[in-house]
C-alpha cells in the first residue's frame, strides 16, 4: 500500500539482518557511543545492499535433498570454482562500498570507528558464509542432472576453466561498483519523478 511521506511507518525490517544489528549493539566497543547512531544509519543501508547479494546467490532454493552422488559432485564443483571465496570477495567490496558511502555523510565519526566498523562486518560474514554455502549446495543439486555437473567439473579443472574462476572476482567486483552508480542514479530519477508528480497533486512533501 502507498503512502505519503508523513505518514510513512518507521523501518520494521530490523529483524531481516539481525546479526547486523546485534554486532553494532554488542561488539562496537571501542567505537565512542555518540557515533553509534550514526553507524546505526549506515548500516540499515548496508541491509538492503546484503539483501541483495543474499538473493542473488540463494534465489531459487528447494527443498528436495540430492541423492549422495550429486551432494558429493556439487560440493567438489564448488570448491573447484572456489565459490566460498567468491561470495565472499563480492560481498566484502560490496561492504566496503555501502560503508564508504554512509561515512561520506559523518565526517566526524573517527578512522580508528570507521576501520572497526569494516572489520566487524568482515569477521560476521566469515563466520556466517556457511549459512550461504550450504543452502546454495542445494540450488545446484535441484538445477543440475549428476552428467552436467560432471561436465561442469571437467570444465573448471580445466586450464580455461581455471581462468574464469580466476577473473570473476575482478569481475563481480567491479560489476558492484557499476551497479551502485547505476542505482544511485536510477534512485534519484525516480525520487525526483515521484517527488514532482505528488507535488503537481498538491501534496506537500
Amino acid at each position: 500500500m502507498w503512502r505519503l511521506p508523513s505518514d510513512r511507518p518507521r523501518d520494521t525490517g530490523r529483524g531481516m539482518v539481525p546479526w547486523i544489528m546485534a554486532i553494532l549493539s554488542c561488539r562496537l566497543t571501542r567505537i565512542p557511543p555518540r557515533h553509534l547512531y550514526q553507524l546505526e544509519g549506515i548500516v540499515m543501508k548496508l541491509k538492503s545492499g546484503l539483501i541483495a547479494i543474499g538473493m542473488i546467490f540463494t534465489l531459487g532454493i528447494g527443498n528436495v535433498m540430492a541423492d549422495p552422488a550429486r551432494e558429493k559432485a556439487v560440493t567438489e564443483l564448488l570448491e573447484i570454482t572456489r565459490t566460498a571465496e567468491q561470495i565472499k570477495a563480492v560481498t566484502i567490496q560490496s561492504i566496503r562500498l555501502f560503508l564508504d558511502q554512509g561515512f561520506r555523510s559523518h565526517p566526524d565519526i573517527a578512522e580508528e570507528a570507521k576501520d572497526r566498523a569494516y572489520e566487524i562486518m568482515v569477521e560476521t560474514l566469515q563466520e556466517n558464509i556457511d549459512g550461504l554455502v550450504d543452502p546454495l549446495k542445494k540450488v545446484y543439486a535441484d538445477t543440475y542432472s549428476l552428467e552436467e555437473l560432471n561436465a561442469m567439473i571437467d570444465f573448471y579443472s580445466s586450464d580455461i576453466g581455471q581462468k574464469v574462476v580466476e577473473k570473476t572476482p575482478v569481475i563481480a567486483q567491479q560489476a558492484v561498483v557499476i551497479g551502485s552508480q547505476w542505482g544511485m542514479t536510477v534512485n534519484r530519477q525516480v525520487m525526483e519523478r515521484i517527488h514532482k508528480d505528488l507535488a503537481d497533486k498538491g501534496y506537500k512533501l
